[in-house]
């Protein structure tokens, strides 16, 4: 019995260490994504009216976030919008341009 015991304690260990080390993970690209926003907006505040502004905002404006921050692919799927979104917006566009 106590080696059934030392068993779930070695897992709940091992389960403890992955969360701690994913959780890392994740602070570690939030820390990221926050130095990347202090600098657009340091350069932002001492450039004021400058033509990068404007593609500043554009750059910056999040509509979707992937659910998995440290995932490897973390950064293609910021702003991914399938495929069939794209479509669909572009087909009302086009039928909106029309009328």
């Amino acid at each position: 019995m106590a080696g059934g015991k030392r068993s779930n304690v070695g897992n709940d260990k091992s389960a403890r260490i992955a969360t701690n080390t994913a959780l890392r993970d994740e602070v570690e690209v939030l820390r990221k994504a926050v130095d990347v926003l202090r600098t657009e907006l340091q350069c932002l505040v001492r450039h004021q009216g400058a033509s990068r502004v404007a593609e500043t905002f554009e750059r910056l404006h999040v509509t979707s976030l992937p659910l998995d921050p440290a995932a490897e692919d973390c950064e293609q799927r910021v702003n991914a919008v399938p495929e069939r979104t794209v479509a669909e917006l572009r087909s009302a566009l086009e039928t909106a341009q029309e009328q």
